[in-house]
């Protein structure tokens, strides 16, 4: 076993980030751990081996919940998200650009898992930042494509992202002569144009009930509720939220998603998801490699 306390701590960013390579060398025949504060030595695209350090009157806890997080270790993984107006952004002449945490996770472990299934995933070269919202994605993509960056802007098909395409095209991409592929909308890109849509939309509704059931089981049960019905023509997301309001049940979608992340993981190929549902991924993943031509 190798301990390593704070490595690279005074680095400059690009040698952090080419120690990062060097240390998963070191972890393929060792098991090794290490400390940091630095958001270049946070490895996004391998987010399960993430673990947060919180100081408590009861000690230190040690817990894989990135948003259950002290103001010092949750700006580390701002920066190193991409979620604040530092140079995190530059990271990579390719960027891809989501709304949330939530877009990110998935979206990477469906990459890996095509990878996995012997089949083309994202470019090794592309960086993906996810932001706030598709209003503050729109922001982000238009600082990007103003610093003359290969960037990409992936948004829900719902209003706010229709709204934030809207805003982005309009006001900002005339101005810097780029083209109106640069904004992609979920749902044309995976054949769904009729209803909105989101990440969690890839998957079936039996796949999406499976994971809200686990985390909400014990507040579910304790309601009487036996069985979820997530039929509708809105967001899965939104009939889950609906679902779980009408039991007096807060709904939280990262949480959800944080399961999802961990199946897909876990999966050997995509095979082990529904048809559909890899019908749709595959699609994602093709119409982002194809936008970068």
């Amino acid at each position: 076993m190798i301990l390593l306390d704070e490595p690279g701590l005074h680095l400059h960013p690009d040698a952090q980030r080419e120690l990062l390579t060097r240390l998963e060398e070191y972890a393929k025949e060792n098991v090794l751990l290490y400390t940091t504060h630095l958001p270049f030595l946070i490895d996004l695209k391998k987010p399960e081996r993430i673990r947060v350090l919180n100081e408590t009157p009861n000690g230190t806890t040690v817990s894989s919940d990135l948003t259950q997080t002290q103001p010092a270790s949750r700006f580390v993984l701002q920066a190193a998200l991409g979620m604040s107006g530092s140079s995190s952004y530059l990271l990579s002449p390719k960027n891809l650009v989501v709304e949330g945490v939530d877009d990110f996770w998935i979206i990477n472990e469906i990459s890996n898992l095509l990878k996995r299934s012997g089949k083309d995933g994202l470019p090794e070269d592309l960086f993906i930042t996810p932001a706030g919202g598709a209003s503050e994605a729109a922001y982000i993509a238009t600082f990007m494509i103003g610093q003359k960056l290969d960037s990409i802007v992936l948004l829900d098909s719902d209003k706010a992202g229709v709204n934030a395409r809207d805003s982005l095209v309009k006001k900002w991409l005339t101005r810097y002569d780029a083209a109106e592929s640069r904004v992609l909308t979920l749902g044309p890109l995976v054949g769904v144009s009729d209803r909105p849509f989101a990440i969690e939309d890839l998957f079936t509704e039996d796949f999406y009930i499976e994971r809200v059931w686990e985390v909400y089981k014990k507040e579910l049960t304790a309601a009487g509720i036996k069985k979820l019905d997530l039929k509708g023509p809105d967001r899965l997301v939104s009939r889950a939220d609906r679902e779980l309001s009408n039991a007096n049940i807060k709904f939280n979608k990262g949480s959800v998603a944080k399961i999802i992340r961990r199946d897909l993981i876990a999966m050997k190929s995509m095979n082990d998801l529904p048809p559909e549902t890899q019908e749709r991924a595959t699609k994602l993943i093709e119409a982002i490699r194809k936008a970068y031509g």
